[in-house]
C-alpha cells in the first residue's frame, strides 16, 4: 500500500531523508523504532502520513497519548512536479491537555518524567497594563580620536523602542523594519575613522548621529516608537551562570506579511534574563523556580504547541512576567520582575508591568 501511495524511489529523490526505516514504521516493526526516530526526529504513523499524500503539509511535531502514543511528523517536505501545498499551518496553538506530551528536538516523543503531565492553565494569559521594550544592536569596529588619545575600539550601537500595545502579530515592531539601521552602521561607520565622519567621534557624538539618522530613516511609525539610542564601548560580558537561562526552542510566526522569514518553521538559541528595573545594565539572579519551568517547558519544544498565542518575544517576556507575580516571586522591594527574552544575539525584548 505504502508504495502505490507513494513509491519510495521519489521518496528518496524528494525527501531526502533515510528511507530504510520508513516501511518498517509504517508496518510498526517494534525493533525499528529507534531507526525510525532517527529518520523522522519523531515516532510516525508512516502509512497514514503517505495516505494523505496530495495533502502533505507538515507544521509544528507533537505526541498525544490519546492517539496511542503515535506523534505526527510534521517537516515541510519538497513536491515534485505538478503538485501544489495544501493551505499553511494552522497559527494557532494545539488544545493544550493533560495527557499532552511534547516531541524535543533530541528525544522526540518521551515525556520528561520529571516535568509530569502538563496541566490546563499552566501558563497565565497575556498580562494587561504594562510597556513592551526592544532593542536592537549594531556593532562597529572603529579608529577616533578622544580627548587628544587614540580611543579605537569595538562599539556597540543599540537602538530602544517601546509600546504598551503590540501589533496584530505580537510585535512591538518587525525587528526587519529596523534593518536599514545595521545597515547604516555596517556602510558609515564600521572600519572608519570616526575623525573624518562625525564632528563628535565620542559616544555622544555617535547617539546624536544615530538619532538624526533614525528620525530621516526609519518608518513614520516605528519611529513614533523610538526611545532612546544607546552606545556601548568594548566587547559587552555574558552574563553570569545565575543570571540567565538559556534554552532551545522552535517556532513560526503568524499573520505576517508573505514570504517574510519569520513565517517559515526555525529555531533559536533563546536567553532569558531579568533586568534590573532601576539599573537595566545590571541584571537579577534567576529564581530557581523560573529556571525550572524555562528549561522543562520550553526547551527543546514548538513553542507554537506551548502556548495559546504567537509565540513572539515580546509575548514570551509578558507571560513570563505574569508567571513570577502568579508565583509570588519578586525583585528587592517586592516590585515586579522586569523579564527580557533575546532570540538572537543582536535583538532582545522585555516587558514592565505596570506597578500597581
Amino acid at each position: 500500500m505504502v508504495n502505490d501511495l507513494f513509491p519510495f524511489s521519489t521518496l528518496r529523490r524528494y525527501a531526502g531523508v533515510k528511507l530504510v526505516a520508513w516501511e518498517n514504521c509504517a508496518q510498526d516493526i517494534p525493533e525499528s523504532r529507534r531507526a525510525c526516530r532517527r529518520s523522522f526526529r519523531s515516532r510516525s504513523d508512516i502509512a497514514t502520513l503517505l495516505g494523505i499524500w496530495d495533502r502533505l503539509w507538515i507544521g509544528p511535531s507533537h505526541c498525544s497519548r490519546d492517539a496511542g502514543g503515535v506523534c505526527s511528523v510534521q517537516h515541510r517536505l519538497p513536491l515534485p512536479p505538478g503538485r501544489s501545498w495544501a493551505p499553511a499551518p494552522r497559527c494557532h496553538a494545539l488544545p493544550r491537555t493533560p495527557d499532552l506530551e511534547r516531541c524535543t528536538m533530541n528525544s522526540p516523543c518521551e515525556a520528561d518524567p520529571a516535568a509530569g503531565p502538563l496541566p490546563n492553565g499552566w501558563l497565565p494569559g497575556l498580562p494587561a497594563g504594562g510597556t513592551y521594550t526592544i532593542g536592537k544592536r549594531a556593532n562597529c569596529d572603529i579608529a577616533r580620536t578622544v580627548d587628544g588619545i587614540d580611543g579605537s575600539d569595538l562599539v556597540t550601537v543599540e537602538l530602544v523602542l517601546t509600546a504598551t500595545e503590540l501589533t496584530k502579530p505580537g510585535f512591538v515592531c518587525d525587528f526587519g523594519d529596523l534593518s536599514g539601521f545595521q545597515q547604516h552602521v555596517d556602510q558609515v561607520l564600521d572600519h572608519q575613522d570616526l575623525d573624518t565622519i562625525l564632528a563628535d567621534p565620542t559616544g555622544a557624538g555617535i547617539v546624536a548621529h544615530v538619532r538624526a539618522w533614525a528620525q530621516e530613516n526609519l518608518p513614520d511609525d516605528v519611529r513614533q516608537l523610538l526611545d532612546d539610542v544607546r552606545v556601548f564601548t568594548g566587547r559587552l560580558p555574558d552574563p553570569a551562570a545565575d543570571e540567565a537561562v538559556r534554552f532551545r526552542a522552535r517556532h513560526w510566526l503568524c499573520d505576517l506579511p508573505d514570504g517574510h522569514k519569520c513565517g517559515r518553521h526555525h529555531g533559536h538559541a533563546y536567553l532569558v534574563t531579568l533586568p534590573d528595573p532601576d539599573q537595566p545594565d545590571n541584571l537579577l539572579p534567576v529564581p530557581g523556580k523560573l529556571r525550572e519551568v524555562v528549561l522543562s517547558r520550553f526547551h527543546g519544544q514548538v513553542l507554537n504547541t506551548v502556548f495559546d498565542f504567537n509565540p513572539t518575544s515580546e509575548h514570551l517576556a509578558a507571560v513570563l512576567t505574569a508567571w513570577l507575580v502568579e508565583q509570588e516571586l519578586t525583585a528587592v522591594g517586592g516590585r515586579p520582575f522586569t523579564v527580557r527574552v533575546s532570540e538572537t544575539a543582536s535583538t532582545w525584548s522585555q516587558f514592565t508591568l505596570e506597578a500597581a
